[in-house]
């Protein structure tokens, strides 16, 4: 069952992108968005904004008002001291001073992680190290193939889907595991053999196609309003209307 804004994704993918097909590739990704630039970017701003309210709903950020009132006086309280400190001490007041300064700045920058934003962190970053090095494991510790279709979601999202092939590979030879053949039924195999390093390659590079695309869509939006004469602002709708075009990736 999708939840509501992975349906939302899919959707617009399958109807605007994709004109109604099953599949598209990548690169119809960034065709779409040079062509249909304001409709694309309306639609990531809309859906990364709802992505957005639903994390802040998981207080992964500490919003603790009077932990922030207390870091921005003690960052005063060393500036002052440290200026005054800096006019007869010297080398040790300019050091207060400008620690002062870094606790005064540092957070209009970053927001300090909560005790549960900070354990899910934890937890991530050691799920990570595990991708990376599962293959170094006693073989009986590995879990079985058919739940690494889904650890490979997580890959990609981590940056590590590479590195998670690749050792895949080596534990898994032919990519079986008893009957459970990896990928059956959603990837193609060749020869006898998956082409896992087309694969591989094809979620390395989504984060790639996706940047291009939203560069094309600025760059449309950009010239289109250049153009027109226009003050600014996007031009909502129209994108349902292309057809022909196909996704997957390549």
């Amino acid at each position: 069952m999708l939840r509501p804004h992975e349906a939302k994704l899919i959707d617009f993918l399958k109807k605007e992108v994709g004109g109604g097909k099953d599949y598209i590739y990548l690169t119809d990704i960034e065709e779409y968005a040079k062509e249909y630039g304001a409709d694309f970017l309306d639609f990531w701003s809309t859906w990364t904004t709802g992505i957005i309210g639903r994390c802040e709903k998981y207080n992964f950020f500490d919003n603790n008002g009077r932990m922030l009132l207390f870091t921005v006086l003690t960052g005063i309280v060393l500036a002052v001291l440290g200026f005054i400190m800096a006019l007869n001490i010297g080398t040790i007041g300019w050091a207060t001073f400008i620690a002062g300064l870094i606790i005064l700045i540092v957070p209009l920058f970053f927001r300090r992680r909560s005790v549960t934003g900070q354990e899910d962190y934890v937890r991530w970053q050691a799920f990570k190290r595990f991708l990376e090095h599962f293959s170094e494991m006693e073989r009986h510790e590995i879990p079985s193939l058919n739940i690494w279709e889904h650890y490979l979601v997580y890959a990609v999202t981590l940056g590590v889907a590479k590195e998670v092939i690749r050792q895949l590979e080596v534990v898994f030879p032919n990519l079986q595991d008893g009957d459970y053949r990896f990928g059956y039924g959603w990837m193609r195999y060749r020869s006898g053999r998956s082409d896992m390093l087309a694969l591989a390659n094809t979620f390395e590079g989504i984060g790639s196609s996706l940047e291009r695309a939203m560069q094309s869509a600025e760059k449309a939006v950009s010239k289109s309003s250049s153009g027109s004469g226009g003050g600014g602002g996007f031009s909502v709708g129209g994108g349902g209307g292309r057809g022909g075009s196909s996704y997957g990736g390549r």
